[in-house]
């Protein structure tokens, strides 16, 4: 089954046990990713239609984990299956599927290189530090969700490209309790690389302690004031979880001021002034489907 079908299904189900106002905001919202998505398919068949939501160039790599979710080109990582997301208070992310074995040296070739940063709707200095945020376990139900990237403790693993390489070392690994959450310290060539992994929440789903997993987004945002540098979070197809982190990340981490929306078109007036409902539809214009759910959307309104 695709992810859109899934999506459905899940989305019927979940709005007939949600209460206001994500019962209000969820219908608005998904029709109006509706029209992005469309968009997007017409970009693969009418190569001359000129929108902010063609996946063209996506489509023609080899880089998806799940054949509908490609990355917008406009906001694209380069061959990686990864776009930059930003809020309306100027703090961004890099939301990304998890890596294909085929991908893995690029995946780490554009964070050794802040090549995110550098991007032109970002525009930032390079930094000689990152943070990943894994959202998924390396395997769900038996379901395979992630490959693993990771160095065994104190070893190290090379990527390699043609005649290139990457050497990825594990420095040390310890347990952040009040975030239900392990944190490795790695070294990616002369690069730190701080690794969290959130296990707690399983694909589709919401995490059963919304404690830790606020923990968590106040650890990291502490890490990227600190070290001022990218941050990429990913989970499996890199849009439920990891959406619904990076709004939170957005909503708990700024000030609470509306200021002028961003996104393509207007939002309708009843939602309009709805922070929540803001942040997830501006996170939209730079990625497909982030928040897949309305039970993460009513997470979202949970947490606030």
């Amino acid at each position: 089954m695709g992810i859109q079908k899934f999506q459905d299904r899940i989305a019927e189900k979940c709005l007939s046990h949600l209460t206001m106002p994500e019962v209000q905001v969820w219908p608005t919202l998904a029709k109006r990713e509706d029209h992005r998505r469309s968009q997007s398919v017409q970009s693969l068949i009418d190569e001359t239609l000129l929108t902010p939501y063609s996946v063209r160039e996506s489509s023609k790599l080899d880089i998806n984990r799940y054949t509908d979710i490609r990355a917008y080109d406009r906001t694209a990582v380069p061959g990686v299956n990864a776009n930059v997301v930003a809020d309306s208070h100027g703090r961004w992310w890099v939301a990304a599927q998890a890596p294909l074995p085929s991908n893995f040296y690029t995946f780490f070739h554009n964070i050794l290189h802040s090549t995110a940063s550098a991007h032109p709707l970002i525009n930032k200095p390079p930094s000689h530090s990152a943070v990943i945020v894994q959202l998924t376990g390396w395997e769900e139900n038996g379901m395979r969700k992630a490959d693993p990237y990771l160095p065994d403790p104190h070893g190290r693993l090379t990527f390699t490209h043609n005649r290139d390489s990457i050497i990825l070392h594990h420095v040390n690994t310890t347990w952040l309790p009040s975030a239900g959450t392990s944190l490795s310290e790695l070294k990616l060539e002369d690069m730190v690389l701080y690794h969290y992994h959130f296990k707690g929440w399983s694909d589709h789903g919401v995490p059963k302690n919304t404690s830790e997993l606020r923990q968590l987004v106040m650890d990291v945002h502490a890490k990227q004031q600190e070290a001022n540098c990218e941050v990429w979070v990913h989970c499996s197809a890199g849009v439920g979880r990891t959406g619904t982190f990076i709004a939170l990340s957005s909503l708990l981490t700024s000030r609470r001021e509306v200021g002028p929306q961003r996104s393509a078109d207007k939002l309708p007036p009843a939602i309009a002034s709805d922070p929540v409902a803001r942040t997830v539809d501006e996170l939209r214009e730079w990625r497909t489907m982030l928040v897949q759910t309305p039970g993460q959307l009513g997470l979202i309104y949970k947490m606030m």
